[in-house]
């Protein structure tokens, strides 16, 4: 099986192919949100005692509450990665367009040429990648999904938001070549 046809194997399992960072990356911000639920809790305690002696609203309960849910959200992304990631490393095979692989793509209606890394859940790649140019690509984004399996020269169009957009593989590179 090549690592593509791997890659979607793991997809029609139900798992989710990522790279070795975007485990390390789920891992560390599932700690920072327990860390900070645990902070909020004592937070919100406190805001309850200074707030028993009133009958109104209690705007910092509000507040804490606000901010735990967002922390909640983070803590279920990170182990639905944690719980579902199938890791894969970063060498690709061939000259295909792969999860792990950094392509040069022509946006050809514009001309623009967008460097990405196509990673398995993450977007933002600039503190991983040290270089704020390249973009991250998921491989269920429509992007990710049109580009993987192609190979240098080759064109395709993905829709969008109902707009249809040529796009051209005009260079690939494993990950390590970034830093040569």
């Amino acid at each position: 099986m090549t690592r593509n046809e791997l890659i979607r194997d793991a997809v029609n399992k139900g798992e989710i192919p990522v790279l070795p960072f975007e485990l390390e990356r789920a891992r560390l911000s599932f700690s920072q949100q327990i860390s900070k639920q645990e902070e909020l809790g004592r937070s919100l305690g406190e805001a309850m005692r200074q707030s028993s002696e009133t009958w109104h609203d209690n705007a910092p309960a509000e507040a804490i509450r606000n901010e735990s849910q967002v922390a909640a959200l983070l803590a279920d992304k990170a182990i639905k990665l944690l719980q579902y990631g199938k890791e894969f490393d970063y060498e690709t095979e061939g000259n295909t367009v792969s999860l792990g692989s950094v392509v040069d793509i022509r946006y050809d209606k514009t001309g623009n040429i967008i460097t990405t890394l196509v990673t398995g859940a993450t977007y933002d790649v600039k503190d991983f990648c040290g270089n704020s140019d390249i973009k991250g690509v998921t491989i269920f984004s429509p992007i990710g999904k049109a580009i993987l399996d192609l190979s240098v020269g080759d064109s395709t169009e993905v829709t969008i938001s109902n707009k249809k957009i040529p796009l051209s593989i005009i260079r690939i590179r494993n990950f390590d070549e970034l830093s040569a």
